[in-house]
């Protein structure tokens, strides 16, 4: 155990203990009886004590002298309760429009969820699976107005402790930084920027979006939702879903028409969670201990072209729930046309193992990084290029 020396000032003369910390009371225990100190000792501990006074103050001039300054002004901002309050980014909702209505090969529209600044995954997606199909479009949202550390775990809510803390020249920074990833993104092909915050949180209300801006620009009768840490065989996929389900044939009972609500993927039901932080609980669903049926994120799903329309028609009235997988399970179950929604398996043609070489997946996840796309790639695009 540690020993302290410290100075006491009892009544009108000083005495000095011999102590050590108390762990459990979080105090200090006197181990020896208070000691008078000679007037010798007490102009010593002064002068020490006045010698420590200046070495602080010396310190502090120092590092304030040397502190950058700001190169440019900042407008003033506050923080209160609810809302932080700093300048905003001008940014278009999505930097390339397409005019009028792309047509698309196979009907099928691959919608990538991707974060702003995951630019070099991006680009071995354009390099590897999305080569050459131009049917391939990444959505990414707005920046926070303030930076990760200051802000709640995984979303853009102010952290209450935190915030009142950046300082304006970090605050100006991190602008700046956003303010030219937005000009670099719009440069990128085939790259959509919705009216949503980038946070996984907001993750609901990206998709909302994402298939707002696929209905009113493409033609699409199928709209798969992916991630950036999946593979996708598009035209095989593409093929897989025109023979089966698409509007040209009509043989098998299966196949849908035009007004019918198709909703592929890993169809579970799984309990609501309750251990999640405050700040999330008014997102949280709480008419069941169960969640709707809805398409497991991890393995991507697809939906018909009629829930893409109900869902971007409807963008800004439907509630966003914690997850985006889950949210448009509650979605649908909350439609009008809920009865008539299809549920169709689809872990036969999809999964979320990382496994490319198993040959009758198509849609392939998660967590693959850059080189497992290119490995993926090496080994066959499509089904075809297979061995």
């Amino acid at each position: 155990m540690s020993f302290l020396a410290i100075q006491v000032f009892c009544f009108d003369f000083p005495q000095i203990a011999i102590c050590r910390p108390n762990t459990h009371a979080r105090e200090f225990k006197c181990l020896t009886k208070m000691q008078k100190l000679t007037p010798l000792n007490t102009n010593v501990f002064l002068d020490f004590l006045l010698v420590i006074l200046l070495v602080l103050v010396g310190r502090q001039f120092v590092l304030n002298f040397k502190k950058p300054k700001a190169t440019a002004t900042i407008q003033n901002f506050s923080i209160s309760n609810d809302k932080l309050d700093i300048p905003k980014h001008d940014i278009s909702t999505h930097a390339n429009e397409s005019p009028g209505s792309l047509v698309l090969k196979h009907g099928l529209a691959v919608m990538v969820l991707s974060a702003r600044n995951n630019i070099g995954i991006r680009n071995t997606i354009r390099e590897t699976w999305a080569k050459n199909h131009s049917n391939v479009f990444f959505i990414v949202g707005q920046p926070c107005d303030l930076p990760a550390k200051y802000r709640m775990k995984r979303t853009c809510l102010k952290n209450p402790v935190l915030a009142p803390k950046i300082g304006k020249v970090e605050l100006e920074n991190y602008l700046k930084k956003e303010a030219v990833l937005t000009e670099r993104l719009k440069n990128e092909t085939n790259l959509v920027v919705v009216d949503a915050v980038d946070e996984y949180m907001e993750l609901a209300t990206k998709l909302k979006f994402g298939y707002k801006w696929i209905v009113e620009n493409t033609d699409a009768e199928f709209v798969l939702k992916a991630d950036d840490d999946m593979y996708v065989r598009v035209d095989t996929f593409g093929e897989y879903l025109q023979d089966k389900y698409g509007l040209a044939k009509r043989t098998n009972s299966l196949q849908l028409n035009s007004t019918q609500h198709l909703y592929m993927g890993w169809i579970k039901r799984l309990n609501v969670g309750q251990r999640i932080p405050n700040y999330l609980r008014p997102r949280q669903y709480n008419e069941s201990r169960t969640y709707p049926s809805f398409a497991v994120g991890s393995f991507g799903h697809v939906v018909s072209r009629p829930i893409a329309e109900y869902v971007g028609e409807n963008a800004e009235k439907l509630f966003d729930y914690i997850g985006e997988d889950t949210s448009l399970g509650i979605w649908l179950k909350e439609s009008h046309f809920k009865h008539s929604v299809k549920h169709l398996d689809g872990t036969n043609v999809m999964t979320n193992k990382a496994d490319c070489k198993n040959k009758r997946f198509m849609v392939i996840g998660h967590r693959l990084r850059p080189i497992n796309l290119q490995i993926c790639f090496r080994y066959g695009d499509e089904f075809r290029d297979v061995e």
